[in-house]
């Protein structure tokens, strides 16, 4: 549910380490638990340039906080920081808000202070109306020792709680999460800047800091965010890591400070922080490329290789020869052959298609039917079978079967090495040409022969 902002107070200002000052507005009415506030800083220019603020070597432990003494920045200060400055904000919300709260005491710390004050002056560490609830710790650990940096050197995070989005639902998000337009009771809008797109010296400076026409004069203002929208931002589905560069610039750098009190949450394996960063519901998601791990919530239960790959928290199946030939062997879109008998088609590098080649494949295409094979060796195979059937006919069954009174001899018979020949009149029942010649010629020679007389024995 979005809540509303408090009454915006104004800002004193001052000069700080010869550079900046960062003031904020406190936590508001303690009757409202529902209230943001704001960070600022002076409006009117340093005399000289102080030195770059790199950031520490390793990540500050602790905070001396005014009232109350030294407290440890990881495990209490930045959680009951974002319990009482935006504790009702959705969990990337948050998230955002702990890094900015740890920016503000690396900016405070990096420029030489050594205590923050626990009020409106600084932020706000404690308050009646909210305490810091186990959201509050997970978005702190989330983000454990993460700082916004640009060109090197610690920037300062600011923040206010800007104007309520008029219409938070309509469009992209980067256009509905925008205040103007909104209703703006803390009067905060005007501080916001929107610097998606933007980097270098072409982002907006906001006037809560020095903003020079060089902004390399003063490169820790690098404009300001707006609590409601990145609320706005985390109901659209965004990590919060996206809401930085939508404030303050491309080329912002969000980096994680190492040593004792920084990188991985102690007694936390990097793949228990990922779950906390990326996985906030239980479930199986894809930690690089070839794993995945069950997150819990908070940590990682289970974990499993992904040789072939990890896609929506889920391993890949392996890939065929077919498919993992597309993949790393194809050149483009067409047909290779797979082996000499198979023919596949590749799309954008994913296997489409395959087609068996009985006559074999080449330069990706099937093998046509060959007319001498066809004639060839499909003739002789027709032969086979012919002479076969013939053999059997004309061979076997001749010497088996003798034929009946309706089924005249053959007077002409194959002769070796002849195809076709006479074989076709074996069992015609008519006297080829040849025969009916020969008949007639022994006829005509025996009426010539003379006869002679007969002898009777009486």
């Amino acid at each position: 549910m979005m809540t509303m902002p408090r009454l915006f107070r104004p800002l004193p200002t001052g000069i700080l380490a010869g550079l900046f000052l960062l003031l904020g507005t406190g936590c508001g009415f303690d009757s409202d638990p529902q209230q943001r506030s704001a960070i600022g800083g002076p409006v009117v220019e340093p005399e000289v340039r102080s030195q770059p603020l790199s950031p520490p070597s390793e990540a500050y432990c602790t905070i001396h906080v005014e009232g109350t003494g030294d407290v440890t920045i990881e495990d209490d200060y930045i959680a009951n920081v974002v319990a009482c400055e935006n504790g009702n904000a959705p969990m990337e919300a948050l998230k955002a808000q702990a890094v900015q709260a740890r920016g503000y005491i690396y900016y405070k710390l990096a420029s030489g202070e050594t205590s923050v004050v626990d009020s409106q002056a600084d932020q706000v560490y404690s308050c009646s109306y909210a305490s810091a609830e186990e959201r509050h710790y997970e978005a702190a650990r989330a983000t454990r020792g993460q700082v916004l940096l640009w060109d090197g050197e610690v920037v300062a995070p600011f923040y206010v709680a800007g104007a309520i989005p008029a219409d938070q639902d309509s469009g992209p998000a980067e256009d509905a999460c925008q205040g103007p337009g909104g209703e703006d009771p803390t009067d905060t809008e005007q501080w916001v800047t929107y610097n998606l797109g933007q980097s270098g010296c072409g982002i907006d400076m906001t006037p809560l800091g020095w903003a020079p026409d060089d902004c390399n004069s003063n490169p820790q203002n690098r404009g300001c965010a707006s609590q409601n929208g990145q609320s706005c931002l985390a109901d659209r589905g965004w990590d919060y890591r996206d809401m930085f560069p939508f404030y303050y610039g491309d080329d912002i750098e969000l980096v994680r400070m190492g040593g004792e009190c920084g990188g991985v949450w102690d007694g936390f394996s990097d793949r228990d922080l990922y779950c906390q960063e990326k996985q906030t519901d239980p479930g199986w998601s894809c930690y690089g490329d070839e794993e995945r791990v069950l997150c819990d919530g908070v940590n990682a239960t289970d974990s499993e290789d992904c040789p072939h790959g990890c896609s929506s928290g889920e391993c890949e199946p392996p890939l065929d020869e077919a498919e993992q030939f597309c993949l790393e062997e194809a050149d483009g879109d067409g047909d290779y052959c797979l082996d000499e008998a198979t023919s596949i088609e590749c799309v954008d590098g994913e296997f489409e298609s395959s087609q068996t080649c009985s006559n074999g494949c080449e330069d990706g295409a099937c093998l046509a039917d060959d007319p001498d094979d066809e004639n060839g060796e499909n003739g002789d195979q027709n032969n086979d079978q012919n002479g076969d059937q013939n053999g059997d006919d004309n061979g076997d069954d001749d010497d088996d079967h003798q034929p009946g009174a309706d089924e005249p001899y053959s007077l002409v018979t194959v002769s070796p090495g002849i195809e076709g020949g006479c074989a076709q009149a074996t069992r015609s029942g008519t006297l080829p040409v040849s025969a009916i010649a020969a008949l007639v010629l022994l006829t005509f020679l025996a009426m010539r022969r003379p006869r002679r007389k007969s002898h009777l024995v009486p």
